[in-house]
């Protein structure tokens, strides 16, 4: 005897097990800081000025469908700190970086970009392959080859506007085989920044 109903039964399960396995994998670690900051790395970067704050921490209610954020806070006006999570690439490879992120500043009259996303593919060695600051094989970076080099990065929201979603969309280059996620804080200006909803995928 057939059961017409029971193929009828089996479609939303069908369709959830579709939805679930189209939903493409967060490459990274705990980007939605519910582990508060595991899974990443501070880092400081410039010369530090002395009674300045230039730290990264979890924050337990916040912003984002997580709930959880982790903030950065530099009151430093030259140097600079970011949190930073590497994960393994292949070259030619498309990758997706997408985060929400809330700025506001200590002092409202200071000027100065609150800092940026970046996405830095890095080769066996380490080197940082996506860098127009870097030494090409005939030296300095003539203006032909800075336009075949992209700097991958986001700015993160201005002050005073609230959370605001930003993204990066970044190519591979030829030997790749890790990149580097990274937000930072500084070094042009100082200001306090909330992250949070932090997915990287490969498409």
């Amino acid at each position: 005897m057939k059961h017409p109903f029971r193929n009828l039964l089996l479609l939303p399960i069908l369709s959830l097990f579709s939805v679930t396995l189209s939903r493409a994998e967060n490459l990274l670690s705990n980007g939605d800081f519910i582990g508060g900051i595991n899974g990443w790395k501070t880092a400081v970067t410039g010369q530090v000025t002395s009674g300045s704050q230039l730290k990264a921490e979890p924050l337990s209610e916040a912003g984002g469908k997580s709930g959880k954020a982790a903030r950065i806070t530099d009151t430093d006006e030259v140097a600079g700190v970011g949190l930073v999570q590497q994960v393994p690439a292949q070259a030619g490879k498309v990758y997706e970086l997408t985060f929400m992120s809330k700025t506001t500043r200590p002092n409202p009259s200071q000027m100065g970009a609150p800092g940026y996303a970046n996405i830095q593919f890095l080769d066996a060695k380490g080197a940082w392959l996506n860098n127009p600051k870097a030494a090409t094989p005939t030296g300095t970076p003539t203006p032909e080859e800075l336009k075949l080099i992209k700097q991958d990065v986001c700015n993160f929201a201005l002050p005073g506007k609230g959370w605001q979603s930003g993204t990066i969309t970044a190519t591979a280059p030829a030997g790749t085989v890790k990149l580097s996620v990274g937000f930072k804080a500084g070094n042009a200006g100082a200001g306090i920044i909330d992250i949070s909803d932090v997915v990287l995928t490969q498409h």
